[in-house]
Protein backbone atom coordinates (compact mmCIF):
# COMPACT_ATOMS: atom_id res chain seq x y z
CA UNK A 1 0.00 0.00 0.00
CA UNK A 2 3.16 2.62 0.64
CA UNK A 3 3.89 2.01 -2.98
CA UNK A 4 0.76 2.78 -4.28
CA UNK A 5 -0.11 5.57 -2.27
CA UNK A 6 3.81 7.07 -2.61
CA UNK A 7 3.31 6.77 -6.23
CA UNK A 8 -0.04 8.92 -5.80
CA UNK A 9 1.58 11.10 -3.74
CA UNK A 10 4.33 12.10 -6.02
CA UNK A 11 2.06 12.21 -8.95
CA UNK A 12 0.25 14.61 -7.16
CA UNK A 13 3.23 17.21 -6.51
CA UNK A 14 4.43 16.30 -9.66
CA UNK A 15 1.92 17.14 -12.76
CA UNK A 16 1.05 20.20 -12.46
CA UNK A 17 4.74 22.00 -13.08
CA UNK A 18 5.38 19.30 -15.67
CA UNK A 19 2.43 19.98 -17.71
CA UNK A 20 2.46 23.52 -17.55
CA UNK A 21 6.07 23.14 -18.51
CA UNK A 22 6.11 20.89 -21.42
CA UNK A 23 2.58 23.11 -22.59
CA UNK A 24 5.00 26.32 -22.14
CA UNK A 25 2.70 28.34 -19.80
CA UNK A 26 4.07 29.86 -16.35
CA UNK A 27 4.88 26.60 -14.14
CA UNK A 28 2.65 27.49 -11.18
CA UNK A 29 -0.61 28.55 -13.66
CA UNK A 30 -4.09 27.14 -12.90
CA UNK A 31 -6.85 27.63 -15.23
CA UNK A 32 -9.89 28.72 -14.51
CA UNK A 33 -12.85 26.12 -15.82
CA UNK A 34 -11.87 23.41 -13.65
CA UNK A 35 -12.99 22.36 -10.36
CA UNK A 36 -9.80 21.50 -9.15
CA UNK A 37 -7.83 24.71 -10.73
CA UNK A 38 -10.25 26.75 -9.35
CA UNK A 39 -10.17 25.06 -5.34
CA UNK A 40 -6.33 25.09 -5.80
CA UNK A 41 -6.12 29.08 -6.91
CA UNK A 42 -8.42 29.73 -3.67
CA UNK A 43 -5.44 27.84 -2.23
CA UNK A 44 -2.72 29.71 -3.06
CA UNK A 45 0.09 29.38 -0.97
CA UNK A 46 -1.38 26.52 0.75
CA UNK A 47 -1.88 24.50 -1.63
CA UNK A 48 1.40 24.67 -3.10
CA UNK A 49 2.59 23.89 0.93
CA UNK A 50 -0.09 20.82 0.56
CA UNK A 51 1.33 19.55 -2.86
CA UNK A 52 5.38 19.80 -1.04
CA UNK A 53 4.24 17.93 2.31
CA UNK A 54 2.61 15.44 -0.36
CA UNK A 55 5.83 15.21 -2.46
CA UNK A 56 8.32 14.68 0.77
CA UNK A 57 5.41 12.13 2.18
CA UNK A 58 5.16 10.02 -1.06
CA UNK A 59 9.40 9.93 -1.70
CA UNK A 60 9.79 8.64 1.08
CA UNK A 61 7.31 6.25 0.92
CA UNK A 62 8.83 5.08 -2.05
CA UNK A 63 12.00 4.89 -0.92
CA UNK A 64 10.73 2.82 2.20
CA UNK A 65 11.90 5.78 4.77
CA UNK A 66 9.65 4.91 8.32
Amino acid sequence: WKIITGFVLVRFFMFDVIWNVTRGVAWNYYGTTKLYDRIMTKLGGFGWFLKIICGIVGTCFLLGID
